[in-house]
């Protein structure tokens, strides 16, 4: 068994896996609802994707900058996937524009392990994660007017609305 189903197993019953499991579950529900909210008050057609591929986005920083050399991926298959996927708002001639790009990510449990006495744990790995997909998504928005990032405090306070006024 490799190093990585090992810890894969010891971590699967733990809380913050539980945690991770809940919030991937609740920002897929609230980015359902602002989907069907928006395209019910507004008419429009959206589409939600659960990945976003390296290569998509390096084709379209080779259309746009010719004279830049980029790198070649390794594998074709390489994505980023948010937790709550990426929303598009189609075009009528079918051109896709991403609108909402659904991300949680929670960072240790510092706060638990000081009402234990315990050592403060170093930041890390959500953070590493949620500042790639931020590169990322930025860059696969280059050309865009806005790229608007939105806390994950807001998203709660959206799936509170949510529950309590339209569900």
């Amino acid at each position: 068994m490799s190093r990585s189903e090992q810890l894969r197993m010891i971590h699967q019953n733990m809380q913050l896996n539980k945690n991770s499991k809940k919030q991937d579950q609740q920002i897929k529900f609230v980015v359902q609802g602002v989907k069907s909210e928006l395209e019910s008050v507004f008419n429009v057609r959206l589409v939600t994707d659960s990945r976003l591929l390296l290569k998509d986005i390096l084709t379209k920083l080779r259309a746009e900058f010719k004279d830049v050399q980029f790198v070649n991926l390794e594998t074709q298959n390489s994505c980023m996937i948010p937790d709550g996927g990426i929303t598009y708002l189609i075009d009528k001639e079918g051109k896709k524009y991403p609108i909402l790009i659904g991300e949680v990510k929670s960072q240790g449990t510092n706060d638990e392990r000081i009402k234990k006495n315990m050592k403060k744990q170093s930041m890390g790995n959500a953070i590493e994660r949620l500042a790639k997909n931020v590169i990322g998504f930025r860059t696969f928005m280059f050309n865009e007017s806005i790229f608007l990032l939105v806390p994950d405090v807001i998203l709660k306070k959206v799936l509170l609305f949510l529950i309590e006024f339209m569900w």
